[in-house]
């Protein structure tokens, strides 16, 4: 890569006398050298900051895992925290819960087997016939079969009230005894007053019966405090039983109103199957007719939206034909754009000269996929006679316009 130092030197062309000034044709070299060299450096900026990008992303990323393997291991923490407090329950005489629980669990399979039965009965449509009345008397059979689904509702939803007022004696009775808990600490702490009281006037020693009354105390306070921990992890599995159980009732509240839609809705289908048997009585032809109507209607319709879909495809063909006819374009372009790689320039030697149309490159400078017009690719001119320097082009080989020079002929020399 050039130095900057260089270019400042031939842009102004320092030296005394005409000896150390350098030529046009070195400052053009050095210029020429200076523009490949910020190629490069372009090229080594976006290398860098791909990298830069690339170990960015990978940073995330080890953060990204970092953060998962902090989630997984809380998420294991409570998981162990959540099987102690069940094991500890379980010793605590949670035999009673878990069969509590088995029988909640049974009456919901029971209640979720009803419900299963009375969706099933609901969602049977019935299925038109050419006898009306062996379709009337389905239609009967299904209002029944529905009314007896409403009375299994209706024992479930007493069956809830009963496990809920079952729930609030519960309740009741871990507040009482919460209450005498309360008291009983009361009644400890009193009665370490007395005996502090007692200390400071004087009245009992410091012995060995002070410090087994404070020991018993102090256990008997310790079992206060674990019977207080499981009445409230106690009271805490009764508010959650008792928001599913409200849950429950919303579901089948729900359902039952599904019921009631679905009933209104056979209701109607019943009507609307003796309204059309009534017109079947009257006569079949008008609704012949009218049927034959619609279905010219819906042809007519039909045949619309095909003329709609012909026009559609019309207007993307075309526009597919502009997106062809512009790639094709951009891709005379980037062919024209690409960069060819130049040919190594030819060392030069006795009775031969560098060509001054492409500098030895061997490339035409206008055309760079053909080969030099003047030198013919070969990058030398070769000399047979004394050469002068063109006095027309002063060696540079090109006009301005970049095309060769009309004395030289682009060799830069006369007298070849």
């Amino acid at each position: 890569m050039p130095n900057i130092d260089d270019w400042k030197i031939a842009k102004k062309s320092i030296g005394e006398g005409g000896e150390k000034k350098l030529t046009r044709k070195k400052k053009k070299q050095k210029k020429m050298e200076y523009r490949m060299g910020e190629d490069v450096m372009d090229r080594l900026k976006k290398v860098r900051e791909r990298e830069e990008g690339i170990a960015w992303k990978e940073r995330e990323f080890q953060e990204k895992h970092q953060k998962l393997e902090n989630k997984a291991k809380e998420l294991i923490r409570t998981e162990m925290q959540i099987n102690r407090k069940i094991r500890e329950f379980k010793d605590s005489g949670g035999d009673k819960y878990e069969t509590k629980m088995s029988e909640i669990k049974e009456k919901e399979e029971e209640l979720a087997l009803k419900e299963k039965e009375i969706l099933t009965k609901s969602l049977e449509p019935g299925r038109e016939q050419r006898d009306m009345l062996a379709k009337e008397k389905e239609i009967d059979k299904k209002t029944l079969e529905l009314n007896g689904g409403w009375g299994e509702v209706d024992r479930k939803e007493m069956e809830l009230e009963k496990q809920r007022a079952e729930l609030e004696e519960g309740e009741k009775k871990v507040l009482a005894r919460e209450d005498k808990v309360k008291k009983e600490i009361e009644k400890l702490e009193e009665k370490r007053k007395e005996l502090l009281a007692r200390e400071k006037e004087g009245k009992i020693s410091k012995g060995d019966e002070i410090k087994k009354e404070t020991e018993e105390l102090e256990k008997r306070e310790k079992e206060l405090l674990e019977k207080e921990d499981r009445i409230k992890k106690k009271t805490e599995e009764l508010e959650k039983r008792e928001k599913e159980l409200l849950e429950k009732e919303d579901r089948i509240k729900k359902k039952t109103e599904e019921l009631e839609k679905r009933e209104k809705e056979l209701l109607a289908r019943e009507n609307e199957i003796k309204k059309k048997a009534e017109l079947e009585k009257k006569g079949g032809e008008d609704r012949i007719k009218a049927g034959i109507e619609e279905l010219k209607k819906k042809g007519k319709e039909l045949l619309g939206k095909e003329d709609e879909i012909k026009e559609e495809a019309m207007e993307l063909e075309k526009r597919e034909k502009k997106l062809i006819g512009e790639e094709k374009e951009e891709k005379k372009v980037e062919k024209k754009t690409e960069k060819v790689k130049p040919i190594p320039e030819k060392r030069v030697e006795k009775g031969e000269i560098q060509c001054a149309y492409c500098r030895g490159r061997r490339r035409d400078p206008i055309k760079r996929k053909l080969s030099c017009r003047v030198c013919r690719g070969k990058g030398v001119i070769k000399i047979e006679a004394p050469v002068k320097k063109c006095p027309k082009c002063k060696g540079a080989g090109r006009a301005r316009d970049k095309l060769p020079c009309l004395k030289c002929r682009g060799r830069g020399v006369v007298g070849v």
